[in-house]
């Protein structure tokens, strides 16, 4: 039925199939498996289809060599096919995949150099040349994912690295093209508009290298550049060819890449024409360590970003509560121009001004030409998203093991994850939200911890003050505010920092009633948060002091738990305190404003109860 169908429905059908994405790129391997197979039909089909399939090149590096070799007798044989060519993309789907790319070449010179056609096609760096540049002379977009040393390095530059062990066999240097020799290969591509470059390697912030992509910055007419997965050092800017031609390039995307401010300066410098700069940078793979300095980012942008128009800087990778907190960009006024700003929450402009000294506001730190302002959710990295079975299964097992071996604050934590969601960390949510107080916490997402709090400042507090209190309290008990887990298992962004904030805060709750972090201290402290914040982990944990001593069960039932239960029930809100702003105020004026009595001193008690038993000892052995 489809044989009576005039061309040009044929070729609306076929660009359907096409699929292509926002970007211009295939969107399924599907697509192109589709418009092979219509290809195979007759031979009216293969002149429309190949139409599209040479237009977009889509190899993927784990395809079968014959199939590599057939592409490119097609475009040998057919040098049209090559002209209608406008995105040509190496990738692989499968990441364990042996990188075939070089390999292949190697089999496909070498046959050829044995083949009658060998003086048509020559072995060596210009076969490449001939294959890949002037084949496709009118390519538009290009997107490489780097796999090896050597393919991509020479497609881009006409270099391979200079190391012994990177040898190319069949790639041998080929000094008959004079008229080659110094220009980078991308410069044949004449009317390339864009480049993509990703790696696949298993961990991110792989260094990119000068001769990967000095040419790109250089080429008058690629606007857009993205690099995806790679570190991007100031040694490495320092070494690029910049050359004394300027840079036409108005868009930057930075994909889970590391940057170092000095990089930002050199890539601003050279590209004054960039309008489109995208930051989303990442830290070192698994390990936890914040590389970016955004004050320094901020110095930058606002000496050298002034003619950005739209800027982003999003997606920490690393765990955003254990950066420093004062790590902003500060004020981004000086940007005249800039239209659209999408920035993480963390690391926004910052609370205090260096100049003024005085708050920023929203409207001072920005500049007027804004439009858009875009405030992304920071990432923690590390949220692990639960079925209703794996959370049931999670809550129950991490309570049972954590019931036997009460020192195992990742299960605790755990349990208190699991068994918070979906009501109860709403309740709580929701209690912030009806207080101002609280709704000013969850604006700011304050952080505790010994880097936002000075603790020889505290130290150096009035005796009867809260921070004296906090530190007195942790240097007694030998803690550190540094070692609370990272919630994982609450999906919702902004109950996931509730949780956060509630265990932050728990050595606050312990310098405030003075309880000591001892078994039977703990147990009454949850008892106390149960009956405040209803969270189901902290009225499980009262069942722990079955595991206490008999004694210490009885001054429980006795005292700490009637106590806990009274308190904490008719007090205000704990998670709605501002911690960071009361630490000069009076311990004990603010335990009358919340509604807390504090407890009999445990420690007291313990230690009388200790030399008592001990006084009678020592009588019985006397014989008394």
């Amino acid at each position: 039925m489809l044989l009576c169908v005039p061309n040009e429905i044929l070729a609306h059908i076929f660009s359907i199939i096409e699929c292509e994405d926002v970007e211009g790129g295939w969107d399924t391997k599907s697509s192109y498996s589709a418009l092979l197979s219509l290809s195979r039909v007759c031979k009216r089909f293969r002149v429309i289809a190949e139409f599209y399939l040479y237009r977009n090149i889509f190899l993927l590096e784990d395809d079968a060599d014959e199939k590599w070799l057939q592409f490119a007798r097609g475009l040998q044989r057919d040098p049209k096919r090559g002209l209608t060519t406008r995105k040509f993309c190496s990738q692989r789907y499968d990441p364990m995949a042996p990188p075939n790319f070089l390999r292949f070449l190697t089999k496909y010179f070498l046959k050829f150099s044995l083949s009658p056609d060998r003086d048509r096609i020559p072995p060596g760096l210009r076969s490449l040349r001939v294959l890949l540049l002037l084949l496709m002379p009118d390519l538009r977009h290009l997107e490489l994912t780097i796999t090896d040393l050597k393919s991509t390095p020479f497609l881009l530059n006409g270099t391979f690295e200079s190391d012994e062990d990177y040898g190319c066999y069949g790639f041998e240097t080929n000094e008959e093209s004079p008229s080659y020799k110094g220009i980078p290969n991308i410069f044949f591509f004449r009317h390339l508009e864009s480049v993509t470059l990703r790696s696949y390697d298993d961990n991110l912030g792989s260094p990119i290298r000068g001769r990967t992509f000095s040419g790109i910055l250089n080429h008058p007419c690629v606007k857009a550049l993205r690099l995806d997965g790679f570190a991007v050092w100031h040694c490495t800017c320092m070494r690029l060819n910049w050359g004394k031609a300027p840079s036409n390039l108005t868009r930057l995307d930075l994909d889970n890449c590391i940057l170092q401010p000095m990089s930002l300066k050199r890539i601003l410098e050279k590209c004054r024409s960039l309008t489109h700069l995208n930051m989303a940078l990442t830290g070192f793979g698994d390990v936890k360590d914040p590389t970016h300095n955004f004050e320094d980012f901020g110095i930058v942008l606002r000496e050298h970003g002034r003619n950005l128009v739209e800027l982003s800087i999003t997606k920490p990778m690393w765990d955003p509560h254990i950066a420093d907190p004062f790590n902003f960009i500060g004020p981004l006024k000086e940007l005249t121009v800039l239209k659209h700003l999408s920035i993480g929450r963390l690391n926004f402009v910052g609370p205090i001004d260096d100049d003024t000294k005085k708050d920023i506001t929203i409207h001072n730190a920005l500049p007027q030409s804004l439009e858009t302002l875009t405030i992304e959710a920071e990432v923690a990295g590390c949220h692990v998203p639960l079925t209703r079975v794996e959370r049931a299964g999670l809550a129950i097992g991490a309570s049972v093991m954590s019931f036997f071996d009460p020192y195992r604050h990742d299960l605790i934590a755990a349990t208190g994850e699991a068994t918070a969601t979906p009501y109860f960390i709403y309740r709580l949510r929701d209690a912030m939200l009806a207080d101002p107080t609280g709704r000013r916490i969850l604006r700011a997402r304050p952080r505790i911890s010994s880097k936002t709090l000075s603790l020889e400042a505290l130290r150096a507090l009035p005796e009867n003050s809260v921070g004296r209190a906090y530190v007195g309290w942790l240097d007694r008990e030998g803690v550190s505010p540094d070692t609370r887990a990272t919630v994982r298992y609450i999906d919702d962004e902004e109950c996931a920092y509730v949780m956060q904030r509630y265990r932050e805060c728990h050595d606050f709750y312990h310098a405030l009633t003075g309880l000591p972090i001892v078994r039977e201290g703990e147990v009454a402290l949850k008892a106390f948060e149960f009956a405040n914040t209803l969270l189901p982990m902290t009225g499980l944990s009262i069942f722990a002091a079955a595991t206490m001593k008999r004694s210490e069960r009885q001054r429980f039932a006795s005292i700490y738990l009637p106590w806990a239960l009274k308190n904490g029930a008719r007090s205000k809100e704990v998670i709605n305190v501002f911690w960071e702003e009361r630490l000069e105020d009076d311990v004990s004026d603010l335990r009358k404003e919340l509604g807390i009595e504090q407890p009999p001193d445990m420690r007291d008690i313990r230690k009388r109860e200790r030399e008592e038993k001990k006084r009678l000892k020592e009588l019985r052995e006397q014989g008394l």
